[in-house]
């Protein structure tokens, strides 16, 4: 069939035998009550044969059972397999309290901040970096992510209200890429947080933001393209929930919002480069909460056990360079800590953490953190070409 305007015209000889018969005859306008009876025949004769097809369609699909809930306009129906038969099930599309995007976006916007982070240049400060933050308490405190302020002398926030704040870090994680930031203000509107594990593949997202710094409110749509992503960010390994809702440099911080209007998520991160769409990463919102309110109580995270090293990765190409092993080597090591007492000394190679081979901080800080305070663990480290496997006793950080 050729592309043209043309192309889904079809011709009378294309359509149901019947069909065209009759319609055939109409186009003769042949006059007589034997053509009328005639046509009217063969319209009745098309009906029951389609009437026929409807039943044995009907009569063939007889192993579909269907499930006890009642169909409606907002459901769909989803087979399952099951003992060779073939069940639907329902389920629903849209839940009943769901709200549609300009209810959303009346509900969170006084929720949403612009963030903008200035450093010390020259003796004057100049802006650095600009991301979103989330009003966590009605009294100042503001979540958003520590990429967004770490390393700047002045943070300034502007509420929806066009009204303008000088903010001050209560505590900031890289490890999540968490941080809560304190302005000094009361009354305001505080998110409503909802539940990340409670997200499906497919549900609809919306995401509000500063992208660029320059465009402070705009709301972007989406879907939940997955809800436990592991992706690397500044040597952690990072379980995160993925969206194609547009986020763009400056979308940092600010949240991803359910079908409820509900902030489920803090948005982190894209994959930025040549060919690649939609695909940004939010911190589900019970970890950042769990991080943010151990800032706001007790000012640093509780219950994460430290090694107490710092290390660098030397990879094939600088290890033949300068004439050094790969892998993970010991920079330096804290004074008293689980590193210290265990005997680990700066210059040692880590080449496994409690048995599982290592060769970057994500992959140590990942096992690491499958431990708890007070756990002793077995740390392979290559010292002078020997090996050796020293026990460690994990104690709690209390300096993040």
């Amino acid at each position: 069939m050729n592309n043209t305007d043309n192309e889904y015209q079809f011709s009378f000889d294309e359509l149901d035998p019947f069909y065209a018969e009759a319609l055939k005859n109409k186009k003769k306008k042949k006059g007589g009550a034997g053509k009328v009876i005639g046509i009217l025949a063969l319209l009745l004769v098309f009906a029951c044969v389609v009437s026929i097809g409807s039943i044995m369609i009907y009569k063939g699909s007889s192993d579909i059972e269907m499930s006890v809930d009642q169909p409606s306009s907002q459901n769909v129906p989803s087979v399952d397999t099951h003992k060779g038969q073939n069940t639907v099930t329902y389920l629903p599309t849209v839940q009943e309290d769901a709200l549609t995007v300009p209810q959303i976006y009346q509900k969170n916007i006084d929720s949403v901040v612009a963030i903008t982070t200035y450093v010390q240049q020259g003796g004057y400060e100049v802006p650095a970096g600009t991301g979103t933050g989330i009003v966590m308490t009605e009294n100042g405190y503001i979540i958003t992510n520590a990429h967004v302020v770490d390393g700047g002398t002045k943070i300034m926030v502007k509420l929806n209200n066009s009204s303008e704040h000088q903010a001050t870090i209560v505590g900031s994680d890289s490890k999540v890429d968490i941080a809560v930031i304190k302005i000094e203000a009361t009354g305001l509107a505080a998110g409503e947080f909802g539940d990340p594990n409670e997200l499906v593949f497919g549900e609809p997202a919306v995401v509000i933001g500063n992208p660029l710094g320059s465009f402070a409110g705009t709301v972007t749509q989406g879907i939940i393209s997955a809800t436990s992503r592991e992706i690397e960010i500044g040597g952690y390994i990072m379980k995160v929930m993925q969206t194609d809702a547009a986020v763009n440099p400056g979308n940092s911080g600010g949240p991803i919002i359910n079908c409820r209007g509900e902030i489920i998520g803090v948005v982190s991160s894209k994959i930025s480069q040549d060919g690649v769409e939609g695909i940004g990463f939010a911190i589900p919102m019970d970890t950042a909460l769990s991080v943010a309110n151990d800032f706001i109580e007790y000012g640093y995270v509780k219950n994460r056990p430290m090694l107490g090293v710092s290390v660098e990765e030397i990879n094939s190409y600088y290890a033949q360079y300068f004439g050094m092993q790969p892998g993970l080597r010991v920079a330096s090591v804290q004074d008293g800590s689980a590193a210290d007492i265990a005997g680990i000394l700066p210059g040692d190679r880590i080449a496994a953490f409690n048995g599982v081979e290592v060769s970057t901080s994500a992959e140590l800080n990942y096992e690491k953190d499958k431990c708890a305070i007070g756990d002793t663990v077995e740390v392979t480290i290559i010292r002078n070409g020997q090996q050796l496997i020293l026990p460690l006793t994990l104690k709690e950080n209390t300096a993040n």
